[in-house]
């Protein structure tokens, strides 16, 4: 019976953890902008899918995409998924080198990114970088109100799509490494690697419908994607509220008010936690959290 059911999850395409809960009209997704439901969420991403498969992606390509802790990363991500293009999910940190670096060894077919970024509120970069990189062929902006409008790819509808993921077996996207010997190298997941390790995470976390999940560490990071982090938190039905950085300043009052139990941090986040803590005196903007996961870097005996 252990076999069967393991054999039954390597069969399946991660698409499998949005499909099901394509009709659950709870809330998937809370960042800065709003909230959005898992139905919503599977909408948006069939129409971003469906638009890019009209500007002449196609399954087997490559995507550079650089965003931030917003619900267009997870957008992106699945509608990739969808049509079985592979993307690299650079930090919104990266800058000109690291890009150019991963779009040399890939050969992206369509690049992805905000106009929030320095290198993209212009043009200037991007019009030099699709010059280098003569694979792209499509480019959509996140904040920008013209052709390359992410939002009007999403926005506009399409109700003949059907999705065709690759196979389970095969690459999915290209993970990055932690970069610590210079640029981040780029790790090829597979879509069955990849969700078994999602599901073992959530048994060992007890993630379930009620994980409310508070993702402060860079969206695009393995630590915040599936350990369990936001895809697990969407496999199980919960909810995942983004917020731009770790500052306590920022997730303090967000743990508070969306009432998360469940976070994860890096080590010298850890610190300025608990110095805000003890500076205040209190920890009663905490009250609902009932794990803290701690990774990324070695957390010292003193400080744990």
């Amino acid at each position: 019976a252990q076999v069967a059911q393991l054999q039954e999850i390597l069969a399946k395409p991660l698409t499998e953890i949005l499909d099901r809960q394509a009709n659950n009209d709870a809330p998937a997704i809370i960042d800065a902008q709003g909230s959005l439901t898992y139905r919503e969420l599977q909408l948006r991403s069939d129409r971003l899918a469906a638009a890019l498969l009209r500007r002449g992606v196609k399954s087997g390509d490559t995507a550079l995409v650089q965003l931030g802790n917003v619900a267009e990363f997870y957008i992106v991500f699945f509608a990739l998924l969808k049509i079985g293009v592979a993307p690299v999910n650079a930090l919104f940190s990266h800058q000109r080198s690291e890009l150019n670096a991963y779009a040399a060894q890939i050969e992206p077919a369509l690049l992805i990114a905000d106009r929030e970024h320095a290198l993209f509120a212009d043009d200037d970069f991007l019009n030099a970088f699709v010059a280098q990189h003569t694979s792209v062929r499509v480019a959509l902006l996140l904040n920008d109100g013209g052709e390359r409008s992410l939002a009007a790819a999403i926005a506009r509808p399409d109700d003949n799509f059907v999705a065709h993921p690759t196979p389970a077996d095969e690459v999915a996207f290209f993970q990055l490494s932690g970069g610590s010997t210079g640029t981040p190298k780029l790790i090829p997941r597979t879509h069955n690697d990849y969700e078994y390790s999602i599901r073992r995470s959530n048994q060992l976390c007890g993630v379930s419908a009620e994980t409310r999940y508070l993702n402060a560490l860079p969206a695009a990071h393995n630590y915040a994607m599936s350990s369990p982090g936001s895809l697990g938190v969407f496999l199980a039905g919960g909810v995942v509220v983004l917020a731009h950085d770790p500052s306590a300043t920022l997730c303090f009052p967000l743990i508070e008010k969306h009432q998360i139990n469940l976070t994860s941090l890096v080590p010298p986040a850890v610190s300025l936690w608990l110095q805000e803590i003890h500076e205040s005196g209190s920890n009663a903007r905490l009250q609902s959290l009932r794990l803290l996961q701690v990774g990324g870097a070695r957390l010292s005996a003193t400080l744990a």
